[in-house]
């Protein structure tokens, strides 16, 4: 069985015979069964903006190709910042990265980009972070959408082995006699 969907209008008429009813009907089934495949999609899309686990956020881009307050993100965002998304909403990317004036120069000649930089959270602790920017167009405006992932745990595991081979440098520098190998059958 299908189900259709009209529309109906309905209008009084006075006429010489009386009061007539108008009715007329417009068959508008595909455009229900359209938007219903559009509120799918969106919710599809909506599900899988907000679950991801990195930050995404989405700035526009003035005429001169300089970076506008963000206007959308998702809830990782608000974990990595300590922003309310409300109040993200209120900041661009100059308020939250530490270096940005080289970076926004490439936005204009470069579809992609991908950087580490460091961040700050609301608190004013800088945090490290991997970024993908893409050019975008949204809502046909051009726009940067930056897929952010937090790098900080991996940049301090990083830091501490390198101090620890520095440390290893150090010590075998300092050892005054020669070191060798020797096999067990006795060659050097």
């Amino acid at each position: 069985m299908t189900n259709l969907s009209f529309y109906v209008n309905l209008s009084g008429i006075s006429s010489e015979d009386g009061e007539q009813c108008l009715v007329t009907m417009q068959d508008i089934s595909q455009l229900k069964k359209a938007e219903i495949e559009i509120k799918i999609s969106e919710e599809k899309y909506r599900t899988l903006f907000e679950s991801n686990r990195d930050s995404i956020t989405i700035f526009r881009l003035d005429s001169d190709g300089n970076p506008g307050k963000f206007i959308e993100t998702n809830k990782a965002t608000t974990e990595i910042f300590g922003y309310s998304k409300a109040e993200f909403l209120t900041q661009s990317i100059k308020d939250i990265e530490i270096v940005t004036d080289k970076r926004i120069e490439t936005y204009k000649f470069k579809e992609k980009i991908n950087f580490e930089t460091i961040i700050k959270d609301k608190e004013g602790n800088q945090r490290n972070v991997e970024i993908e920017a893409t050019l975008i167009s949204y809502l046909d405006e051009p726009a940067v959408m930056y897929i952010i992932r937090d790098i900080t745990e991996r940049k301090l595991s990083e830091d501490k082995i390198r101090k620890v081979q520095e440390n290893l440098a150090t010590i075998l520098e300092s050892i005054p006699d020669i070191l060798f190998e020797v096999g067990i059958d006795g060659k050097i």
